[in-house]
């Protein structure tokens, strides 16, 4: 129960605060692989260890594993310590659920914008929007065009000919001038919140991390 589980207990405040709902018999599933991953009773979670139970629970090699922990633990690690409490763990999967199983677009923009903002600054930067640019660039996870903003992932060469593929720097910087509406040089939440599905694909990162959260 609640009464005899503080971890729990104070798990499900903090989901409810932030807007999650989970069922107690979810919360405790989601407690019990927080411990097996190493963490007892009131303790936190380090990035070897969620980088070990990615490994554990993916057939990934060890360069798409890092790339995968390097999302998840930002996922996670929600106020920046480098450590990840259960509350933590649990409101990232709360948030990865939700997102794919498309319960609440929020919740998708909400697990996007946590993914972005490495460094917990509340905007994000130009270079927190290239590294996820080039994420979904290898994974296949770039929109090919969007008429609406003009964006494509190809562009001619200079004398008309074959197309290229456009860089990561250049579709970052189109991207800039889509979700930095005020000119600033950084993105807020409330632009990438209304802009986002409009640029970026999340749905590809979904199902590429479709292997490791199974428990979601």
């Amino acid at each position: 129960s609640c009464d005899s589980n503080s971890e729990l207990c104070g798990a499900m405040e903090d989901l409810h605060a932030e807007g999650l709902e989970l069922s107690k018999e979810c919360l405790a599933g989601y407690q019990k692989v927080f411990h097996d991953m190493g963490a007892a009773e009131g303790e936190t979670l380090c990035r070897t260890q969620i980088e070990q139970h990615v490994a554990s629970t993916s057939c990934e090699r060890s360069r798409k594993v890092k790339q995968m922990t390097d999302i998840i633990f930002t996922l996670y690690d929600h106020d920046g310590t480098g450590r990840i409490t259960f509350s933590e763990f649990a409101a990232g999967l709360a948030l990865i659920k939700a997102s794919k199983d498309q319960l609440d677009t929020t919740a998708t923009k909400e697990f996007a914008w946590r993914c972005l903002d490495h460094d917990h600054s509340g905007t994000i930067e130009r270079g927190e929007l290239l590294a996820w640019v080039k994420l979904l660039s290898t994974i296949g996870g770039i929109k090919q065009t969007d008429s609406k903003y003009g964006l494509q992932c190809s562009s001619m060469n200079s004398s008309g000919g074959f197309r290229r593929n456009v860089t990561p720097e250049e579709l970052t910087s189109k991207y800039m001038k889509v979700l930095d509406t005020k000119g600033k040089g950084v993105i807020t939440k409330s632009d990438f919140f209304e802009h986002m599905e409009e640029v970026l694909d999340v749905g590809a990162v979904h199902k590429w991390l479709a292997s490791y959260t199974k428990i979601a």
